[in-house]
């Protein structure tokens, strides 16, 4: 009897071990970039440049590389408003992709005038931001509204919130 409870006490104790080992780390971005994505096929970037780089010509791309295939999309950075020229967006899209929770890319940012900028780790699955619903019809006193469509099949529960 002894034995058996020390065999049980013994993946009792691995048990939570082995759930921390199973947790997948996020990815931190730096301060000045943030990097959001459907969790389908787009990933939006607004990064807020240097002085230094606020008349340049950027670009974004993110990276990921696979044993056989190598996946890339990469847009031109713009000014998000004439009235700061240092915040900076550009939006990549994916053709014929979804993203997966265990994916790994790279966001690199490069200027025409100093070449690669920013290098980071990126995580899809950390850094989702859906799509806002349609429009919604307001009759009187009622609201009504949908989720995003089309549905996402691979997101089980989402919240939504009022801005």
């Amino acid at each position: 009897m002894e034995k058996t409870i020390k065999s049980h006490l013994g993946y009792l104790l691995l048990l939570p071990f082995g759930f921390i080992l199973a947790q997948r780390e996020c990815s931190i971005l730096p301060e000045n970039l943030s990097c959001y994505n459907d969790f389908n096929n787009t990933i939006n970037c607004v990064w807020n440049s240097t002085h230094e780089h606020q008349d340049d010509v950027c670009t974004i791309e993110a990276v990921r590389p696979h044993e056989n295939n190598y996946y890339n999309s990469s847009c031109q950075t713009h000014p998000v408003d004439l009235s700061r020229p240092k915040q900076k967006n550009c939006t990549m899209f994916f053709k014929k992709y979804q993203f997966v929770e265990t994916q790994t890319w790279f966001i690199n940012i490069s200027c025409s005038t100093k070449g690669q900028v920013l290098s980071v780790t990126y995580i899809p699955s950390c850094h989702i931001k859906l799509n806002p619903p349609p429009k919604p019809e307001v009759n009187l006193t009622t609201v009504v509204w949908f989720p995003q469509y089309p549905h996402n099949r691979r997101l089980k529960e989402y919240c939504g919130q009022l801005q």
